[in-house]
């Protein structure tokens, strides 16, 4: 994963099978991780869309810009 910018040679499938702690761990860190990532990106995407739709509610509507126009 680029975002961590860790290797994740590490963790193997194997280890987490057999219980490793560690490994476990390990990889709950990067999941803890990816979540803090992907709830600050799901919250930067719905502040965006705020402001798009707060915008478009200002702007005057095509028929609105045409009728005006004649």
């Amino acid at each position: 994963l680029d975002y961590l910018q860790v290797s994740l040679s590490h963790i193997t499938g194997e280890n987490i099978v057999k219980g490793d702690k560690e490994s476990i761990k390990n990889l709950l860190e990067i999941f803890d991780g990816l979540l803090e990532y992907l709830t600050e990106r799901i919250s930067e995407t719905s502040h965006e869309k705020s402001l798009i739709y707060t915008y478009l509610a200002v702007l005057p509507r095509a028929d609105q810009v045409l009728q005006n126009a004649s």
